[in-house]
């Protein structure tokens, strides 16, 4: 699981980096801004040691044990122990310390962060498709970028 998390915070700063990087021209002096396309995005690839499971991802056909409760979402989204405790300390220290609520179909777990914004909100929902093995692409306007890397970390 280390290694997994040391690829996230490789993907954090990389994307940290291209935000705050300030390029120049050949005397090295600032250069000028170009403005950036309207629908510039980055494509998070996740590495192999995730699980490729994306199909199962919010997928009832796909034998859900653990319903996740986000505000604002109009249903929970449907996951997996096996793929959560592999890929998430945060949901898997909630699981080992019991800290979820028996469902009647399946337990659930209730996300403890502020999802008041609808950017936050995909922001998750993209992060945790990312962990299923999924590739996502994470708008770099409207601050979508900073709620994908609060996601990943507070995930972590």
């Amino acid at each position: 699981m280390n290694i997994m998390w040391g690829r996230l915070s490789q993907v954090g700063q990389s994307l940290i980096a291209r935000f705050t990087h300030k390029p120049v021209d050949e005397s090295g002096k600032p250069a000028k801004e170009q403005p950036e396309e309207e629908s510039a995005t980055i494509t998070l690839t996740p590495p192999s040691s995730f699980s490729g499971n994306v199909d199962w991802f919010d997928n009832e056909t796909s034998f859900p044990d653990l319903d996740l409760e986000i505000k604002g979402l109009q249903k929970p989204l449907k996951l997996h122990r096996i793929v959560i405790s592999k890929t998430f300390s945060l949901l898997d220290e909630l699981l080992k310390t019991n800290q979820i609520t028996k469902g009647v179909e399946r337990d659930q777990i209730e996300w403890m962060f502020d999802t008041n914004s609808e950017v936050d909100r995909n922001a998750l929902v993209k992060a945790l498709r990312f962990c299923y093995g999924g590739t996502v692409s994470v708008g770099v306007k409207n601050g979508e970028c900073c709620a994908m890397i609060a996601a990943l970390f507070r995930l972590k």
